[in-house]
């Protein structure tokens, strides 16, 4: 994936013309590849195994073009992870499927988090060991789903306001869990 955003603001207000001085005139870009391997093993009719590696690499760019070389108008920053996985799926019945599954997740921070006013923040990618446990299924016209969840963050990354700039920063550990469910009904062949 490759993306690009040209970011300029106009120093002006509704009372003048919006032909004044370029307050902001940023080029953000990121480029980002992603590569997925996947095996499922099943056992048996019923159950199965599946395990998985992501790899993630991400780059990002930001041109400040108001200033000069000598101003450092150009700065990047980087991210390359191996993500692994694991899941079990436990068929219990053709009206109920039974699932659980752990893995390794990241997230880079933003182009405009990470290098706020060309100023590399140097906040570290987050990172979360990310668990998950539930059962599906369907009854008559129903289909339901309820789910554990567990996300554990070594580092997330949080706004911090420093100076009227916005900024973030490494959090540091914070733990999200909790339950899900969701119940669904066929209206007609056409609407759910």
């Amino acid at each position: 994936m490759n993306e690009e955003m040209y970011d300029v603001t106009v120093a002006a207000t509704r009372a003048t013309p919006r032909s004044r001085n370029l307050s902001r005139d940023v080029i953000d870009s990121a480029d980002s590849w992603s590569v997925h391997l996947q095996n499922k093993v099943s056992l048996m009719d019923h159950l199965a195994f599946t395990a998985g590696l992501r790899a993630e690499m991400y780059q990002q760019h930001r041109h400040d073009r108001r200033k000069n070389e000598q101003q450092r108008n150009r700065i990047s920053s980087d991210n390359a992870e191996g993500l692994p996985g694991l899941g079990v799926t436990w068929h219990h019945s053709e009206h109920l499927q039974m699932f659980a599954n752990a893995y390794k997740a990241f997230s880079p921070a933003l182009n405009g988090d990470a290098l706020n006013g060309l100023e590399d923040q140097q906040p570290q990618a987050e990172r979360s060991i990310n668990m998950e446990a539930g059962l599906r299924g369907s009854a008559g016209m129903l289909r339901y789903e309820a789910t554990i969840f567990r996300m554990n963050f070594d580092n997330q990354i949080i706004p911090a306001n420093s100076n009227s700039q916005f900024q973030v920063t490494n959090g540091g550990k914070t733990l999200h869990q909790g339950f899900e469910v969701g119940i669904g009904s066929a209206l007609s062949p056409a609407w759910t």
